[in-house]
């Protein structure tokens, strides 16, 4: 059986939750490992979580074809399948379609990664918690921007926002806000809705102020809504530029929150590396 840890569906066998660990950490031949000593049971459930965590270990061993293909039989089980299976199954098969769309994410076969995605959220809009809906919402987002397809980007970010408001978890409802309202923005100013995209991204900057109350700032995550505020308001005043219209106020605003996230950045000692990114972006808008 399962068991939901802040909306995401965890496992309850303490070898899978170590090796799914393990994995995140890197380290497959630990995970595998620890699956080896995974006790087997006649949960179903247990069942898939050890199928799809052998599928992951593939994927950390580079064996991308042998990953997908472990994930596919999985799906396909469950799919074909004629048993009344549990809540629970269904949203471990949700985890499983999230990979199998990285997978042709990962090759730029986004048409595909997005067919596997939109199943993914057939099933967790009837099975999953509002953070896994939201999650694959996301998803959706991403693989519709990389076809360039901005209005069904748009569609996705504003169903993951609804899916957002309804996570009761605090930090979690933050962090969720903040990331839609992100791309949201960055798909209005795509759009050339550069009033609309500043209102998005404002709120995305008072979504993750919230979330930092929570979590702490280790994941630096305010000082890169500055830097979103910039990116917003740098290519609203490109814009202006290219039609021969005004933009200083544009460009103004555009500097002043590079300049912001770049001292965030001094303070909190974000890495040099990134830290490079945002020096580079003041110092082009700046060139305007």
């Amino acid at each position: 059986m399962s068991t939901v840890i802040i909306g995401f569906i965890q496992p309850t066998q303490p070898e899978i939750i170590e090796a799914l660990a393990q994995i995140n950490q890197g380290d497959a031949d630990a995970a595998l490992a620890s699956l080896a000593r995974a006790q087997g049971t006649a949960e179903i459930e247990d069942t898939l979580w050890k199928n799809y965590v052998e599928a992951l270990i593939l994927f950390k061993q580079d064996k991308f074809d042998d990953g997908y293909n472990a994930l596919l039989s999985l799906y396909e089980r469950v799919r074909d399948s004629k048993a009344d299976f549990s809540i629970d199954v269904f949203r471990i098969l949700g985890a499983a379609l999230k990979k199998m769309g990285w997978y042709w994410r990962r090759k730029k076969e986004f048409e595909k990664a997005y067919a596997f995605h939109a199943i993914q959220f057939n099933y967790l809009n009837e099975y999953g918690s509002p953070v896994e809906l939201h999650d694959t919402c996301i998803s959706l987002d991403v693989d519709s921007f990389s076809l360039k397809d901005l209005r069904q980007s748009e569609f996705w970010l504003r169903r993951g926002l609804e899916a957002a408001q309804q996570i009761e978890d605090g930090r979690s409802r933050a962090r969720a806000m903040g990331m839609s309202c992100n791309n949201l923005a960055g798909t209005l100013y795509s759009l050339n809705r550069f009033d609309e995209a500043v209102n998005t991204i404002n709120l995305s900057m008072k979504h993750w102020e919230e979330y930092e109350v929570h979590a702490g700032t280790q994941e630096f995550r305010v000082l890169w809504a500055h830097y979103g505020v910039g990116d917003v308001y740098e290519n609203w005043a490109r814009f202006l530029k290219e039609n021969g219209r005004d933009f200083s106020q544009q460009k103004q605003r555009s500097i002043e929150s590079y300049q912001q996230s770049l001292e965030l950045a001094q303070q909190r000692e974000l890495p040099e590396k990134e830290s490079k990114v945002i020096a580079e972006r003041l110092a082009t808008a700046r060139l305007l």
